[in-house]
């Protein structure tokens, strides 16, 4: 049977034979995944408890660089509208959020894992430097351009027990900013600390199954 047929097989009650259209392989590399916590890749990425996504400690880095505010004005996250699309295009997005931007001098930033291809982000920051800001207020800006080189910087991630330290390193002359990080969690204490609490709530339950109950008093 071929892609995109949908003719019924009569000889096939059970309904086996039912894929009769190209499948998303998307949908298919992530339907089953046990690894898609760690974007699927369980070598590169660390994850011990399967609670940390990749965006967090990406934001981590976006968050830290507008704290430090160099240069003064930093802003993060706004909508970018892309350049008009010729009549019947597709399998482009018409708009998308750039990671950081300043609008004191109009200069854009793309924040990405260290492993992510530099082609790929300068490609993905030129839609934003040729496009246009959604927000009213910066729309009138028709002339942004990649952002200067930040200095080196580290930092601690903290999220719940979890502890992740965070280098971010700017690739020179190109407005792409990029970030690795390593998991630095005293595993060993987190249990010790879990198993003190899961004590402690055994204990309760056990006096609270155990206490007497009340009797009313005589008449």
């Amino acid at each position: 049977m071929k892609w995109n047929e949908r003719n019924v097989n009569q000889n096939d009650p059970l309904g086996l034979n039912r894929y009769t259209s190209e499948p998303d392989i998307h949908a298919i590399m992530q339907s089953g995944n046990r690894y898609a916590y760690c974007k699927g890749n369980p070598i590169m990425f660390s994850d011990p408890s399967g609670l940390l996504w990749q965006g967090r400690i990406h934001n981590d880095v976006v968050d830290k660089i507008v704290e430090l505010d160099q240069p003064p004005g930093m802003q993060s996250n706004k909508r970018v509208d892309f350049p008009q699309l010729p009549r019947g295009s597709r399998g482009r997005m018409r708009y998308g959020y750039v990671d950081l931007f300043n609008p004191i001098t109009h200069e854009m930033w793309e924040v990405k894992r260290c492993t992510e291809s530099i082609v790929l982000a300068t490609s993905q920051l030129s839609l934003y430097t040729n496009g246009r800001m959604h927000a009213e207020q910066y729309s009138n800006i028709n002339d942004w351009h990649s952002g200067s080189d930040f200095a080196d910087f580290n930092f601690v991630a903290v999220h719940g027990v979890e502890r992740y330290y965070v280098k971010y390193w700017s690739v020179p002359g190109t407005g792409i900013v990029y970030y690795d990080y390593w998991d630095i969690t005293d595993w060993d204490s987190v249990k010790e600390v879990g198993k003190v609490i899961i004590g402690g709530v055994v204990f309760i339950i056990s006096l609270l199954m155990g206490m007497p109950q009340l009797q009313p008093l005589p008449a």
